[in-house]
Formats: C-alpha cells, sequence, structure tokens
C-alpha cells in the first residue's frame, strides 16, 4: 500500500468537457476543481459558492453551487440551494445536454423526492458516462435512503462508470463501497486497496476499507489499517476526516473498549467545533448514543453538558431531517438534553413529511415508520424501555431503508437491542445480535457483551 502524500493526489476529471466549455475560461478549471474535491471528499467543494456569487448569471456555476448548498441539510442551505437553481432554471437554455438532465434532479432532490431524484441519476449515467460526478451524486442520494439497500444500484452504477473510467480513483473508492454494501467483502477490500494504489490520499477509499472489516468482525487488522492511513486524513475535507476517526472509534468500541473509543474520538475533536457541518454533528451524536448503548448499566438521566451543547447545535435543523435515521439521532440528543420545545418541533416536522399526499417519497419509510422511529428513539432515551419495545420492534423491517449506511443504520438495532435486554425479551436479543454479527466468522467483543446483558 502506498503511503499517502499530498503529491500523491491525481487528478481524473469528473465534469464533461461540453459543460465545461460553456463556462467561460477562467472558470473552468474553479469548476472541474470543485468536482473533483466532491469526487474523494477533499477540501475545495465550498468553492463553488463563491464562483457562483462571481458570475451570478452562469447557470452552470449556479447549479453546482445548488447541488453543494444541498449538502448542508439545513433550512438555510436549502433555500441558498433554491437560489442558486432557480438561477440554474432561468438560463438552462446554456446548458449542454449532462447540465439540462442534471437540473431537474437537482430540483427533485431539493424538493425531498429522493428517489424520483436517484432515477434521474441513474438515467443522466446511461447518457452521459463521460460524467462521473453523477455517481457521486447518486451515491449521495443513496445514503438518504439508506445504503444498505441501495448496495446493488449503486454497485450496478460504479460498474458502469468503472468501465468508462477503469483508472479513475474515485470511481474505483465508490466500487469499494458498493461491494461493501452488497456483502462483497473481499471484492470490496481489493477494490479500496486499488483506489489507493491509483491515487494514495484517498479518504473515501479508506472507509470502505473500515467499513468491510469491521463487518467481516476483523477489528484488529481494521485497527491497524486506521492507525496507518490516519495522517492522511487531515488532507481531507473536514466532514470526511471526522468521519473516517468516527469509524475509527466504532472499532474500538467493537473491540469492548469504550475508554479507547472515547479518547481517540476526543483527540478527534479537538479542531472540529461543534457547530460544524450536519455531518459532524450526526457522528457527535451518534458515538456519544452508541458509547451509552453499551454501557454495561442502564440509561440513566442525562447527565452530560455535552448533550446540552449538541442540541444547541441541531437549532433550526429539526425542521430539515432528510432521513428517518437523521431524525432519530436529533430526537436522542433532544430527549437526553431535556429539549422538549426543540422536540415537539422535530415531531411535527416528521408527521408532516409522513403526510404529504401530493409527494412520492413519504411512502419509502417515513409514512410507515419515521415516527415510530423517533417516537422510540426517544422513548429509550428517556428511560421507557416498555414503549421503545413496542415503537421499535414493528418498525424494524424499515430499519435499513431509514437512511445513512449499513454501519449507521446499526444504531437503530442496537437501541431495539437495549430495549429488548430491559425488557427480559433475550430470543429477541440473540435474534438481533445475529443480524448485527450476519457477516462474521465469530463473535467480537461488543457481540459477546450485547449476548451477556440479557
Amino acid at each position: 500500500m502506498k503511503a499517502p502524500s499530498p503529491q500523491g493526489v491525481t487528478r481524473s476529471a469528473s465534469l464533461p468537457g461540453t459543460f465545461l466549455d460553456a463556462l467561460p475560461a477562467e472558470q473552468r478549471g474553479e469548476a472541474e476543481a470543485v468536482a473533483q474535491a466532491w469526487m474523494g471528499f477533499l477540501p475545495g467543494m465550498e468553492r463553488a459558492i463563491p464562483a457562483a456569487q462571481a458570475c451570478p448569471e452562469e447557470p452552470a456555476l449556479a447549479l453546482l453551487a445548488g447541488l453543494v448548498a444541498l449538502l448542508g441539510q439545513t433550512p438555510a442551505s436549502a433555500a441558498a440551494a433554491a437560489r442558486h437553481l432557480q438561477v440554474a432554471r432561468r438560463r438552462a437554455d446554456r446548458l449542454d445536454g449532462w447540465g439540462q438532465g442534471l437540473l431537474p434532479l437537482a430540483e427533485l432532490w431539493l424538493a425531498g423526492e429522493l428517489g424520483l431524484a436517484l432515477r434521474a441519476a441513474e438515467q443522466l449515467a446511461a447518457a452521459h458516462p463521460e460524467a462521473p460526478l453523477t455517481l457521486k451524486l447518486a451515491e449521495w442520494l443513496c445514503y438518504l435512503r439508506g445504503q444498505a439497500v441501495h448496495g446493488a444500484r449503486l454497485l450496478d452504477l460504479a460498474l458502469w462508470f468503472g468501465h468508462h473510467h477503469p483508472h479513475h480513483p474515485d470511481v474505483r473508492a465508490i466500487e469499494a463501497f458498493a461491494h461493501e454494501l452488497c456483502g462483497s467483502l473481499p471484492a470490496a477490500e481489493r477494490c479500496a486497496l486499488q483506489a489507493i494504489e491509483l491515487r494514495s490520499l484517498n479518504p473515501w477509499a479508506d472507509h470502505a476499507l473500515l467499513h468491510a472489516l469491521q463487518r467481516g468482525g476483523a477489528v484488529e487488522k481494521a485497527l491497524a489499517l486506521a492507525e496507518q492511513r490516519s495522517p492522511s486524513w487531515e488532507q481531507a475535507a473536514a466532514p470526511m476526516a471526522l468521519h473516517n476517526h468516527w469509524h475509527w472509534a466504532l472499532l474500538w468500541l467493537e473491540a469492548a473498549d469504550a475508554p479507547a473509543a472515547l479518547r481517540q474520538w476526543q483527540q478527534a475533536l479537538v479542531a472540529q467545533p461543534v457547530e460544524q457541518g450536519t455531518g459532524e454533528l450526526i457522528d457527535r451524536i451518534a458515538l456519544n448514543c452508541r458509547l451509552e448503548l453499551a454501557a454495561a448499566e442502564p440509561l440513566l438521566p442525562p447527565f452530560d453538558p455535552e448533550w446540552s451543547a449538541l442540541a444547541e447545535a441541531i437549532g433550526d435543523r429539526v425542521l430539515q431531517p432528510e432521513a428517518p435515521l437523521i431524525a432519530a439521532h436529533y430526537g436522542w440528543c433532544l430527549a437526553r438534553a431535556g429539549c422538549s420545545g426543540p422536540l415537539a418541533a422535530l415531531r411535527g416536522r416528521v408527521k408532516q413529511l409522513a403526510h404529504h399526499p401530493e409527494a412520492v417519497e413519504p411512502a419509502w419509510c417515513w409514512q410507515p415508520a419515521g415516527l415510530a422511529m423517533l417516537d422510540g428513539a426517544v422513548a429509550l432515551a428517556q428511560g421507557r424501555h416498555g414503549d421503545a419495545l413496542a415503537l421499535l420492534e414493528p418498525a424494524r423491517g424499515w430499519f435499513p431503508m431509514a437512511g445513512g449506511s449499513d454501519a449507521q443504520a446499526q444504531i437503530l438495532d442496537q437501541m431495539l437491542l437495549v430495549a429488548a435486554r430491559a425488557c427480559g425479551r433475550r430470543p429477541l436479543v440473540e435474534q438481533l445480535v445475529g443480524r448485527l454479527r450476519a457477516d462474521r466468522p465469530q463473535l467480537t467483543p461488543l457481540d459477546r457483551h450485547w449476548l451477556s446483558c440479557c
């Protein structure tokens, strides 16, 4: 495996030449730099918005800025995305064929119609294999709808783009992640290592490797990999760097070493203020929640002041939970912090998302299970184990469709497991532990902890 170095960055085109040709000469490099940064989760994505502001009537830049703004997952970022996309729509006749297909995809995403947006991405990919950025957008849409159940669709797209871009390091990294989502762990490891050979600075390939090794129960190997590769994460985009550190902390938790998990995580947070982006906030909530869930003692009333700080950082994001899993994270945090007002606002928004008669997306997960997941997480956070069990057990079939990766969505299984354990439902506990370790040849220390606590 190559040692990571800033000089080892390979540049591969991610936008069609025709899309760039429509831009002023001085802006072409800026647009491609934004796309390349997004593909690899490297610094530079944020340049899309000032670039669009500098050329306020340029639809291609407005379209890229609108897409980047959609990643913010806040009411303010959604409003900014709408403004940029309106500019792109007014001047859509100046976009190339790929841009004209990308614009309705972005508008569907803004409207919350994620399934329709994903279909649009698949159609756009078939028509324009010269634009690998489409694959990255599809990967994010799969994340919002639950990557565990979209692995095959993502792999299909990754193989398509891999055929046309066999040496693109980010396409290969996405293929590695898609293999992991499909349970093809040896293929995931092989593709991730190939991606790192193509470009040594490749945090998304590292991410896929950590996923595959943890899923296979190779905890010691994964911890060694994280130790080896982590210096390169300092050169990644801040949310990507923190997310890989989050996986590293999860590995310590998988080894049943909660103190080491907390130490490693606190070291990663030194340069990360709590008011960072939505992804970083969710990682913080998730790690704290998992530490509490894995504790030997039953959940106690909240005592950690960090929950109050995280609850304050959520702010008006309660009005913009883009997936049921995200809403459950917010609900847990707000319940642990005792914030009844924001919690009521969040619950009201989830009810709206579940009962939108003119929309298609609610039927995917919001309508059948979104409110139950939120209420179940809140009940457990408040120590109402019986209520949590009654809410979460009927919704468990929807857990993989609630958003996030397979590793992220496991938190719902762990919540149900803790509730079942507290209520003396050992058969359900054993069933859930079996599901969590389905790809593992042997129990990890955390698996044994779950089984021993009933």
